[in-house]
């Protein structure tokens, strides 16, 4: 069948439209401030508010979408992000222009975290604010994605954008699908609403609380200040800061699923209770790792500790109450295995998922069992339903092709001049969405130093992880384009 344009059209005309009322809304922040840029947001928020609504009305009429369609609204939904939603920065002129501001928006948008700017606090509080606003936008999209549009296209929900419909159709645009989109939004909105006056009760300024919220619960983990969360204090912030990164691994579904009050649905599935076992496997490995007295460890400084680990399985990015540096090289190869795999399949979160390694270890354990008894016959099963041969071999391939191109990265910027500490970390933030770097880039906006091609690699690896390896190669397909 053919592309359906003129639906991928009217789904990227309402994304246009949603980024333009986000810098429009950002607005509001100078009225309270009155520091200035304004102007760049109003222009281009109206601009593109109007532009996106003219091609959603146009072709309001189309709604078919399949799985090509995804693959191209995801790439291109991207890629005109970066350039529309940088304007506003490029405009004003000051901080954050040229590839910086596409470095920063793209790093917002596909929730990474690293970013150029060493100070946040230059920037005038509404164009603050839209650089936060826009990793919202981006759990949105990820929210929207793991509700709506994933089990329609995966029967087993374990594969991203796998076709295995029991209904042996494509077709996305469901009354479901459509009705679950405003589930993603009330679930991302509650979250939201929940943190902020968590934070401000805590004596946050009410700006800083909407930030560190919007970082936290949607794992973009861009920060206000230079000094990250260390100007935040308290045992209460810290055990609120964990959580709400936390919620951010946590699959969509199940998210869903207990705002519509079935809190035990999370329990009931298996992924989720190996979630909870890696998350405390991998405390205690860190703790016993961890070259301190514990006569002289209390709870505060146990939950600091825990707060790079959680800010590392939740590919959060938050920056730890105690310098990388200090942390030995088995702690630091804990946090890249960490970001590397990630958080469960539908969260905010990046990484490989956890759901895949969970696939990968249950394959590993039927091979064992078969080399010893051939005879019988194992399958692999996942909350009562059993894995077909064809999703396991997908995982295989995903989990090859993410090991190719992590290698590949952590190669290509070697040979650019960084140091091989730097370059491993580097390349697993970018395209693992976790944000936090070593070695060269463990300092707060420290990208802004790189040379232009290496912020050029780091952009292709944000982009590359966020829309995942196989649409990207997808693309470059032929038969891909063929009707």
């Amino acid at each position: 069948m053919n592309i359906v344009w003129k639906s991928i059209l009217k789904y990227l005309g309402a994304y246009w439209s949603v980024l333009g009322i986000g810098m429009l809304i950002s607005c509001v922040w100078d009225f309270v401030y009155d520091d200035g840029g304004t102007v760049p947001l109003l222009l281009i928020g109206t601009f593109l508010t109007c532009f996106g609504i003219f091609f959603y009305v146009l072709c309001i009429r189309f709604w078919q979408v399949r799985l090509r369609e995804v693959y191209i609204l995801l790439t291109t939904a991207i890629i005109t992000s970066v350039v529309f939603c940088s304007l506003p920065f490029q405009l004003y002129g000051r901080h954050l222009v040229g590839v910086d501001a596409w470095f920063e928006v793209l790093s917002a948008i596909t929730l990474n975290g690293l970013s150029v700017l060493q100070n946040p606090d230059i920037l005038p509080h509404s164009l603050q604010f839209w650089r936060l606003l826009l990793q919202w936008l981006g759990g949105l999209g990820v929210l929207t994605l793991g509700i709506a549009i994933l089990p329609q296209l995966g029967g087993t929900g374990f594969q991203l954008l796998k076709v295995e419909a029991t209904s042996g159709t494509e077709d996305l645009a469901s009354l479901r699908a459509r009705h679950d989109v405003g589930w993603a939004f009330l679930t991302l909105t509650i979250l939201t609403a929940s943190g902020i006056i968590l934070f401000a009760l805590q004596g946050l300024p009410v700006f800083d609380a909407i930030g560190l919220t919007i970082s936290t619960i949607t794992s973009g983990g861009l920060h206000l200040h230079p000094e990250g969360i260390a100007i935040y204090q308290g045992v209460l912030f810290k055990e609120t800061l964990i959580v709400y990164m936390l919620l951010s691994a946590i699959s969509s579904g199940l998210l869903l699923q207990a705002l519509k009050g079935d809190f035990v649905a999370p329990f009931r599935s298996s992924i989720f209770r190996y979630f909870v076992g890696y998350i405390i496997f991998f405390h205690i490995l860190f703790f016993l790792a961890l070259p301190v007295q514990w006569s002289e460890m209390n709870w505060s400084s146990i939950l600091s500790y825990s707060i790079q680990l959680v800010s590392a399985i939740t590919t959060n990015g938050i920056h730890s109450l105690e310098p990388l540096e200090k942390y030995s090289n088995l702690i630091l190869l804990y946090f890249i295995i960490a970001m590397w795999i990630g958080g469960m399949a539908g969260a905010m979160s990046g990484g490989i998922k956890f759901h895949r390694i969970v696939l990968l270890m249950k394959q590993i354990r039927a091979t064992f069992h078969r080399s010893v008894h051939p005879n019988v016959v194992l399958k692999v099963e996942m909350d009562g339903r059993f894995i077909t041969s064809s999703t396991i071999s997908d995982v295989l391939s995903f989990l090859s092709v993410a090991t190719f191109f992590t290698i590949l990265l952590i190669v290509v910027l070697v040979w650019s001049g960084l140091d091989w500490i730097t370059s491993i970390s580097a390349s697993v933030a970018a395209l693992s969405g976790g944000g936090l770097a070593f070695g060269g880039l463990s300092e707060s906006g420290s990208c802004v130093n790189l040379p232009l091609h290496v912020k050029v690699l780091l952009m292709m690896g944000m982009a590359l992880g966020r829309v995942e390896f196989f649409a990207f190669i997808a693309l470059f397909s032929r038969t891909f384009w063929r009707s």
